[in-house]
């Protein structure tokens, strides 16, 4: 290998790490950004769902203790998380809403991680321009 090659394959090398780098970086400014989000939307639907679960079993031992059905009735209507309710509405809308967040960022962590591999296979300075453009501009369809 000549000192030319030899440069090239230091400078190609230097390149791979200094790119990997600033794409580490980056995930994790991502990461930081979502999994408050996505941990934030899980702990409402959890809590909303617990005090549907609540309402109904008070509902339910209501019911057994008085035998009063129209009482029944109602403190179950209240806390039935089903799409006539207020709160069975607000939990499908937060749990939609963590489906899509929870979606987005496994797109994104696949696609980071497809992104440094590529980095970190590159042959070339043209491989590198084409993973760095998928980078910065990505793809609809990856």
């Amino acid at each position: 290998m000549s000192g030319i090659d030899a440069a090239r394959t230091a400078a190609l090398q230097s390149q791979r790490v200094n790119i990997i780098s600033d794409m580490r970086r980056d995930r994790l400014a991502w990461r930081l950004t979502e999994v408050p989000q996505i941990l934030t939307l899980f702990a409402l639907v959890v809590g909303l769902t617990s005090v549907t679960g609540f309402g109904v079993y008070n509902a339910v031992k209501l019911l057994a203790s008085r035998g009063n059905a129209e009482t029944t009735a109602k403190i179950i209507q209240i806390f039935i998380t089903g799409s006539s309710s207020l709160l069975g509405f607000v939990v499908f809308k937060l749990l939609a809403s963590l489906r899509e967040t929870t979606s987005r960022f496994l797109h994104e962590e696949r696609r980071f991680t497809r992104i440094i591999n590529v980095v970190r296979l590159a042959s070339g300075v043209d491989d590198l321009k084409t993973a760095l453009l998928e980078y910065v501009v990505p793809s609809k369809t990856a």
